[in-house]
């Protein structure tokens, strides 16, 4: 019975779009990281900008809050000083996160332009950008 099933085309049919159902939700799930991984990166970073505005503190808070964090969550990158001032820094660059619009093309004059979501491309290409 097992032979018929497996030679059968129908099923090849069948397996096949099971898998390619798995792939579609592997692909979603992590643009949903990605996506989710960037707001949170968005939000500290503008906590930092407006911690430093509004109480005055210098580039120093940056520092300390990365001992802190790395205590609290582990030696990682996603942490460091390093990344926590490329996070100031998109915060700055996007204001209007997680949209933001492009030039598309010129019509009549006029430019036309276009809404992406910047959570849609990954950190190390916001952060390669500076």
């Amino acid at each position: 019975m097992n032979e018929i099933i497996i030679q059968n085309q129908e099923y090849e049919e069948w397996k096949n779009e099971i898998v390619s159902e798995i792939h579609t939700r592997q692909l979603k799930t992590v643009m949903n990281i990605n996506a989710d991984t960037l707001k949170n990166y968005f939000g500290i970073g503008k906590k930092i900008l407006a911690a430093q505005k509004e109480k005055g503190w210098g580039s120093h808070v940056i520092d300390k809050l990365s001992e802190d964090l790395e205590k609290e969550f582990g030696k990682n990158n996603d942490y460091s000083a390093r990344n926590l001032r490329n996070m100031k820094i998109f915060a700055e660059e996007y204001p209007e996160f997680p949209i933001w619009q492009v030039p598309l093309a010129k019509l009549g004059g006029e430019t036309q332009k276009v809404q992406v979501s910047l959570a849609q491309i990954t950190w190390y290409h916001h952060i390669t950008t500076n």
